[in-house]
């Protein structure tokens, strides 16, 4: 298996960033079903995270929140960019303590109901 030293670490994990971040509108965090149905979409800000350190990148503005369009039990996410193309897919969610890349307050999405991401992280392996 390979390995990088951490600033190329950080440098890749800037380009996600910046990939995020490109378009004019911001990018998004999107909450989906296990199934892959979607349950909310949720604006990011500019830019979307910090700055990588110690190869990882940390979501900004959180909390932040969203309506939900979609009834379900989240459990998947995405990362897309202001177009809503794809830039990091199969986030896994939780609640606080249970792994997640994505952590939000409920995991049970009612359509209208306020969806609420605590935070998120992105560790490169």
């Amino acid at each position: 298996m390979s390995s990088y030293s951490m600033p190329t670490k950080n440098d890749r994990l800037q380009i996600v960033i910046d990939r995020i971040d490109a378009k004019a509108d911001p990018g998004m965090l999107l909450l989906f079903t296990a199934a892959s149905e979607l349950l909310a979409t949720i604006p990011l800000q500019k830019p979307s995270f910090s700055a990588p350190s110690g190869g990882t990148m940390t979501l900004r503005g959180t909390p932040i929140e969203a309506l939900a369009t979609g009834a379900g039990s989240a459990n998947l996410a995405r990362l897309a960019d202001g177009d809503g193309v794809t830039v990091v897919d199969a986030m896994l969610v939780s609640l606080m303590g249970g792994g997640g890349e994505v952590i939000v307050s409920e995991l049970a999405i009612e359509v209208n109901g306020t969806v609420t991401c605590v935070s998120g992280q992105i560790t490169h392996a």
